[in-house]
């Protein structure tokens, strides 16, 4: 019967294991698993010393596995915060180029800062727009103050929502990875009790 590494807490047969003490003259007193239904060749036999040294071995290494998924999760954190980084900077100049087209232009083409100016004209009195800082003309940037404030709500809107999905993600990780340390921390103490 092949029983694992650890502490038996069934048998094969399905039964719980039960802790005894050895009453023979080479182990005298010395405690021990047995199936908690039926003694015998095919059931569970292990000295609880033996078993939980095994234990031991067993939750040591799996904490050393989840320190090592741990150290994992706040390097790839650490490269998403970079990742992030770069990406918020990478839309921000994105964002002041005339191609991207969306939300407020922060710089022309050219490089210059965008103003904000009020139309005078007869078709749109009043209205205000942004345009390049430097030069007027076809090849600079101009948008409409009002249309630049409704698409930067949409970009603005879509990039919440992309973080708090994110950021939805990452707590579920995180209550995992509380669950399995509670399992461990269940599993010490029941050692410290038995032991």
């Amino acid at each position: 019967m092949d029983l694992g590494r650890g502490i038996p807490r069934r048998c094969d047969c399905g039964a719980a294991t039960v802790v005894l003490k050895s009453n023979t003259a080479r182990n005298l007193g010395r405690r021990f698993y047995r199936c908690g239904a039926i003694s015998g060749e095919n059931h569970v036999f292990k000295w609880l010393d033996e078993a939980h040294d095994e234990e031991f071995v067993v939750v040591a290494n799996k904490q050393a596995t989840m320190e090592q998924d741990l150290a994992d999760i706040k390097a790839d954190l650490a490269d998403m915060k970079n990742d992030i980084s770069e990406i918020v900077a990478l839309i921000e100049c994105l964002r002041n180029s005339m191609d991207l087209g969306r939300g407020i232009p922060r710089r022309c083409d050219c490089g210059a800062a965008t103003v904000v100016l009020t139309s005078n004209t007869a078709r749109n009195p009043g209205r205000r727009f942004y345009r390049c800082g430097a030069i007027s003309g076809e090849n600079h940037v101009f948008k409409w103050l009002d249309e630049a404030h409704d698409e930067e709500f949409v970009v603005v809107a879509n990039k919440l929502a992309t973080m708090e999905q994110d950021l939805a993600d990452i707590k579920a990780d995180l209550a995992n990875m509380k669950n399995d340390i509670s399992e461990i921390v269940a599993l010490i103490e029941c050692f410290r009790v038995k032991c």
